[in-house]
């Protein structure tokens, strides 16, 4: 290494020049004590680490293979449902109730489904003539009564108008293609009143089982006439009507269309008497 005379004055820069010097001699005296190891070891262990590295890998790729499959075959066949016994010697308590059980309260039919959906009476053993039945409206005959009434067995008073049904119905079948039977009566109306004879009132109504009891259905015929007759067949009612001033009879036949009785069959007025 180069000596600087130890008599010259201070200076900064040959200071400095002369640690680089220093400096420049330190790195070359390392240089050539360091000794490289041999190519050799450094190839064994990047073997050894890439071994190492191979065999984690296997085992990861097993593990979750394992778990992949284990799910599979919780997902095939569902939830293990099958109960299991309690432990011997400990009681098995009842599941608690859910929020949903515990803060519903159970509900209980109304009377009026129950009474809707229980079995109907015998249709052929009711005396019409002693029974409790809720009528329909007449707009042909503003003399009938409307609403529950239960008949005595002669005029029925309700309010200011009458009502008679007699005792039998003239005949039975189903009418409204529901399976039940229907019952057709011939019935009158009249007003309150001595002064009505009742002449001009006359009329069939069909009577059904519904919510409970007996209601009707709907009036049937040309009012103020005098119905002897009536059958039942495929949905079908045909009347046999007799001109009550008169000597004419004619057979018609009605079907129910969901709302009223309409006309579908026969003759559709009277001859004029002579």
């Amino acid at each position: 290494m180069p000596e600087l005379p130890d008599s010259a004055p201070f200076d900064a820069g040959r200071a400095a020049d002369r640690i680089a010097l220093e400096l420049v001699a330190l790195r070359d005296a390392a240089e050539r004590a360091f000794v490289p190891p041999p190519v050799a070891r450094f190839r064994t262990v990047a073997r050894r680490r890439t071994r190492r590295r191979a065999g984690t890998l296997a085992v990861a790729a097993l593990a979750l293979a394992g778990l992949g499959g284990g799910a599979l075959a919780v997902a095939g066949r569902g939830p293990d449902r099958t109960p299991r016994p309690a432990p011997t010697g400990i009681a098995s308590s009842p599941p608690a109730p859910s929020a949903s059980a515990a803060t519903t309260p159970s509900v209980t039919a109304p009377a009026s489904t129950a009474a809707s959906t229980r079995s109907a009476p015998d249709i052929r053993a009711v005396d019409w003539g002693h029974v409790t039945v809720v009528l329909p409206s007449n707009p042909e005959d503003p003399d009938c009564p409307a609403g529950r009434i239960t008949t005595d067995g002669e005029w029925t008073v309700v309010g200011g108008k009458k009502f008679y049904s007699g005792g039998a119905a003239l005949a039975f079948g189903d009418l409204t293609g529901d399976g039940s039977a229907e019952a057709v009566l011939s019935v009158s109306c009249t007003a309150n009143s001595d002064l009505d004879s009742g002449d001009g009132s006359g009329q069939l109504l069909v009577v059904t089982w519904r919510d409970g009891t007996w209601t009707g259905l709907g009036y049937v015929g040309p009012l103020g006439q005098n119905y002897p007759a009536a059958r039942v067949a495929g949905q079908r009612l045909t009347a046999t009507i007799e001109q009550r001033y008169g000597s004419a009879r004619q057979d018609r036949a009605y079907r129910w269309n969901g709302q009223r009785f309409v006309q579908v069959g026969g003759p559709t007025a009277f001859p004029t008497p002579s």
